[in-house]
């Protein structure tokens, strides 16, 4: 899976773990069973910390594993990192 090293590299260093937690799950459950162009959300409540993930194409990678393109976009303490 190519989830691991899509997650947004450094938002996971500047968020704590509740807000991180919500966002991996989120991501994982949108490439796994979202429809392309299916935008799923999370909201942390107790920080207002969220983000969202829209999957899109499909496809095999050189080594026959499942890809996935997606945008995803995480507010935290109100600054956007896309």
């Amino acid at each position: 899976m190519l989830i691991a090293g899509l997650l947004g590299a450094g938002v996971g260093q500047v968020h704590d773990q509740r807000s991180q937690t919500m966002q991996s799950q989120t991501v994982s459950r949108a490439l796994e069973t979202s429809q392309s162009g299916a935008t799923s959300t999370w909201v942390n409540p107790d920080n207002a910390n969220r983000g969202s993930v829209t999957p899109h194409r499909t496809f095999r990678g050189p080594n026959g594993n499942y890809c996935r393109e997606f945008q995803q976009s995480v507010v935290i303490e109100g600054q956007i990192n896309s």
